[in-house]
């Protein structure tokens, strides 16, 4: 069942108004959306300083995290984005189920009409005794059961959130980064046998996708990046090929070279358009972009980074659009508020029954 439905019925409970649901065609090369955003929780933050726990404090929070929801509806309006909404983290409403309530009504515009598709994050799942990876307070005592009860993605089972789908020429692989995913867990094993599954003559694109990035420049405590698991993950995507990393936590957007291990593998070149361009004709390795400027107080940079793999940095309000033909993806970081486009990027590959798949670098 799609989340979108599920979330419709929860939201709205007593709305007798009928509502369509679309679902996209398959094999197309249509648009797919990743807003990544986050209902701020009601704590202090630089912009809510000094208003008090009401109303007109909790309807800020609202405002302020959720500027994707105008321009998304726009588009789903426009049938521009007929095939997949993302979300690369979830809503972050701590323990007050008001706050899902809002958020949810929030949503419903877009989650009605596309595919509402979630990654589990560090403010769904991580608290004391959770079991999660992370022993922090983060989510308030929830555990991730409001956000497993009303985000009902197609998983293999109860508190493993882990999965994959297939849109177009796409196939998305999904984990938890709060979750174990050291070689010897389930979800280790279980992201290797996908990606080795994956038919490229069908799909030709993986993007991966999860919550904590393996590549940051914002510097902030704690770290943002775990090394640990940047070790443990880091060479299934090189060794399965996968083209395109997104992932969130840190609240800007930022996109690297070909990186691995630190490492620059290969930098774009202009095409015709001015467009940095990336040449999986001879893979080495995935472009990654940290994509959580959707809401909440943004991560600004540091003045000066020394990152050889940073490419592009933006700590701006926004969200990414992703348009993928069977040899061409284009991704366009958009400004929530002007809808102009702040960053946009290639990635070109050979026609894909001209080229052997699945093989280790």
């Amino acid at each position: 069942m799609l989340a979108s439905l599920a979330l419709q019925r929860r939201s709205m409970p007593h709305s007798r108004s009928s509502t369509s649901f679309n679902r996209p065609p398959d094999r197309s090369d249509e648009d797919a959306l990743f807003p990544d955003h986050q209902i701020a929780a009601m704590e202090p933050d630089p912009v809510a300083a000094g208003a008090s726990s009401s109303p007109a404090r909790l309807a800020l929070h609202l405002i302020y995290s959720s500027s994707f929801f105008p321009a998304g509806f726009l588009l789903c309006e426009k049938k521009q984005v007929t095939q997949l909404a993302w979300c690369a983290s979830s809503p972050q409403m701590t323990w007050r189920l008001v706050e899902w309530d809002f958020f949810l009504n929030l949503i419903a515009p877009v989650a009605s009409r596309v595919p509402y598709m979630t990654a589990i994050g560090n403010h769904e799942r991580d608290y004391v005794e959770s079991g999660s990876v992370y022993v922090t307070p983060d989510l308030g005592g929830e555990c991730g059961v409001a956000y497993e009860s009303y985000f009902c993605m197609p998983a293999i089972s109860k508190d493993k959130p882990w999965y994959s789908i297939e849109q177009g020429s796409v196939h998305f692989v999904v984990m938890s980064t709060e979750h174990k995913w050291s070689e010897m867990s389930e979800q280790y094993k279980w992201m290797n046998q996908d990606l080795s599954s994956v038919n490229r003559s069908r799909t030709p694109w993986i993007i991966f996708i999860g919550h904590r990035p393996m590549y940051s420049s914002h510097v902030g405590i704690p770290v943002n990046v775990d090394l640990t698991f940047v070790a443990s993950v880091e060479p299934l995507l090189l060794k399965h090929q996968v083209d395109l990393v997104f992932f969130g936590h840190v609240h800007n957007y930022e996109r690297t070279c070909v990186v691995y291990k630190n490492r620059c593998k290969g930098k774009p070149k202009k095409d015709a358009s001015g467009i940095d361009t990336y040449d999986n004709n001879k893979y080495t390795a995935p472009v990654h972009a940290t994509v959580r400027a959707g809401g909440f107080s943004l991560d600004k940079f540091p003045r000066i980074v020394l990152n050889k793999w940073s490419l592009s940095r933006v700590s701006e309000f926004g969200y990414a659009r992703v348009h993928a033909t069977r040899g061409d993806m284009l991704v366009q970081f958009v400004s929530s508020s002007t809808m102009e486009v702040l960053d946009q990027f290639r990635i070109v590959k050979p026609d894909p029954a001209r080229r052997l798949w699945n093989k280790p670098v």
